[in-house]
C-alpha cells in the first residue's frame, strides 16, 4: 500500500472511531487542512460510489437477494420431503417456522423493492390526501 493510500485509509478509520480533525491531525503528525482535504475527497468518492451503485448494481443485487430467498425456501421444502426429516417432528417444525421467517423477510423485501419506492414518492409527491394504508393482520402487518 502506497503512502497516500495508507494515510487516507488511517484517516477514514479514525473518522469512523470518532476522532475530531483536530486529534487525528495530532495523531498523525499532519495538518488540519490535510485531513479536511482528505476527508472531503472521501466524501465525494463514497457519493459518487452510491450514485453508480443506485444507476448500475442496485437491480442486481436487489434480483439476487430475491433469488438467494427462493432458493433458500426450496431448499427448506426439499429437507421436509427428506424421510429422516419426516419421522422428526421438532425439526419439521424448525424447518416450517423457518420457512415462515424467510417468506416473511422475502415479502418484506419485495415490498422495499425499487418499484415500491418509485410509486410510494409518485404517489406523496401527487396524491392530495394521504393515502390509507391495509395492514394484513396475518402478516404481522405488513
Amino acid at each position: 500500500m502506497k503512502g497516500k493510500e495508507k494515510l487516507r485509509l488511517s484517516i477514514q478509520e479514525l473518522t469512523f472511531a470518532g476522532y475530531t480533525q483536530n486529534k487525528i491531525a495530532e495523531k498523525l503528525g499532519i495538518s488540519t487542512s490535510t485531513i479536511s482535504r482528505t476527508l472531503n475527497k472521501l466524501r465525494k468518492e463514497s457519493n459518487q460510489w452510491l450514485t453508480n451503485l443506485a444507476q448500475r448494481d442496485y437491480a442486481n443485487i436487489y434480483r439476487e437477494s430475491l433469488e438467494g430467498y427462493r432458493q433458500d425456501m426450496m431448499h427448506l421444502n426439499e429437507l421436509l420431503e427428506d424421510e429422516s426429516i419426516k419421522k422428526n417432528v421438532k425439526l419439521q417444525l424448525q424447518i416450517r417456522r423457518e420457512i415462515t421467517h424467510i417468506r416473511s423477510q422475502y415479502l418484506t423485501y419485495l415490498l422495499q423493492g425499487p418499484m415500491v419506492w418509485s410509486m410510494s414518492i409518485f404517489v406523496k409527491k401527487n396524491s392530495p390526501q394521504s393515502i390509507i394504508e391495509p395492514k394484513m393482520e396475518a402478516l404481522e402487518g405488513i
